[in-house]
């Protein structure tokens, strides 16, 4: 299954985001993300909770990134360029993931989620859709 953007949320989802967004000690008091991106038969779920994400302005952009019931932080700056064709190019560097390490011999497969779910999460108010480069991924830290 691949992710979808998702505004409505179940009773469940609510709690789960609060839990994990509770234990990640966030500064904003959202009860829920406006639209989240889901994949639920693979358990993960991503949540943009703050941040404009440009580095000219020096503010990165923080995900909430939850996979198989574990909280993962993302920290991820990017940049958009319009092209002379029209089409847009968004250009990411992730510089910081915070996981559990439950999850550390696992770290190709989040990876490459975490990417889906961004570029998901980037193509969703376009009519347009962007195409996405990663630029740069740090690797995790695990705690």
């Amino acid at each position: 299954m691949a992710f979808t953007i998702e505004h409505d949320f179940s009773q469940s989802e609510k709690e789960r985001y609060r839990r994990y967004h509770k234990a990640q000690k966030l500064s904003h008091q959202f009860e829920k993300p406006s639209f989240w991106a889901v994949d639920r038969e693979r358990d993960a779920y991503l949540a943009w909770i703050e941040g404009a994400g440009y580095k000219e302005a020096g503010h990165p952009r923080f995900y909430l990134f939850i996979w198989k019931g574990q909280s993962i932080s993302v920290e991820v700056y990017q940049r958009i360029k319009c092209e002379k064709d029209g089409s847009e190019t968004i250009y990411y560097k992730i510089v910081g993931i915070s996981a559990p390490k439950d999850i550390q011999s696992q770290e190709q497969n989040m990876l490459e989620l975490l990417k889906e779910a961004i570029i998901t999460m980037a193509k969703a108010p376009y009519y347009i859709k962007p195409h996405c480069v990663f630029e740069y991924i740090e690797r995790p830290k695990y705690m």
